[in-house]
């Protein structure tokens, strides 16, 4: 939910369409540019780059699509060293990180980390299981790593349920892993209940501050009420 409605207008959404598009194509100067854009949009999009490769190598991508998608990370850090030289395009470091913030995420991490993901910790939590069961712990860890590594992240700042969102390519790469080897039907059945759990569910945002928001079905109620007379 909080990827793809953004009631702040925050520039988040771009980030996310630019790691949809790395998703998509296959060409590794697309998928690695389309990364690029997305860290300049919002650093944060650079901790989703393992879910994005293994989304890739689920999907059976040519290798040298995973090759640019991880190339985008020393292609960025250059770009902003020069830039950084150059005086321009500076990124400040102060809010990230801080004593307070952690304290006060690590004391909402489960609300904060389960909503970054909602119901797709379904399909997230699925797939580490089945792969470390039938395709060798080696490759669960890593799902269970590209999906955790933007939820800790997220901890370093104020906003965390939002940048937890970041992870959402994960949820991707868990279905593409899951197609390979679960019985026909099951995966559509298990995605179903992950997205109407998503969508029913009321949402909690954890950004500095704890608030609730109602679910989707709740607030088109609540709409139409209000047209009544």
């Amino acid at each position: 939910t909080s990827v793809w409605r953004d009631l702040c207008l925050w520039f988040d959404n771009c980030a996310h369409a630019f790691m949809a598009l790395a998703l998509v194509v296959r060409q590794p100067w697309l998928a690695g540019g389309a990364v690029l854009l997305a860290a300049f949009t919002d650093e944060r999009s650079l901790v989703v780059v393992p879910a994005l490769v293994l989304y890739h190598v689920a999907t059976g991508s040519p290798r040298a699509t995973s090759i640019g998608i991880v190339a985008a990370w020393p292609v960025y850090a250059a770009i902003r060293i020069v830039l950084a030289l150059q005086h321009v395009g500076t990124t400040p470091s102060s809010g990230i990180a801080d004593h307070a913030i952690l304290i006060d995420n690590l004391e909402n991490a489960p609300f904060g980390i389960w909503f970054g993901l909602e119901g797709g910790w379904i399909l997230v939590g699925w797939a580490v299981y089945h792969a470390a069961n039938s395709r060798g712990r080696l490759l669960g860890l890593a799902m269970l790593a590209a999906a955790l590594l933007p939820e800790v992240a997220a901890l370093a700042v104020g906003d965390l349920t939002r940048s937890a969102s970041y992870a959402f390519p994960a949820v991707l790469a868990a279905a593409a892993l899951l197609r390979t080897h679960a019985r026909a039907g099951e995966l559509t059945k298990w995605a179903g209940w992950a997205a109407l759990i998503s969508v029913v569910v009321p949402n909690i945002f954890i950004m500095r501050y704890v608030f609730i928001e109602t679910s989707l079905p709740a607030r088109s109620v609540l709409t139409w009420l209000r047209t009544l007379p």
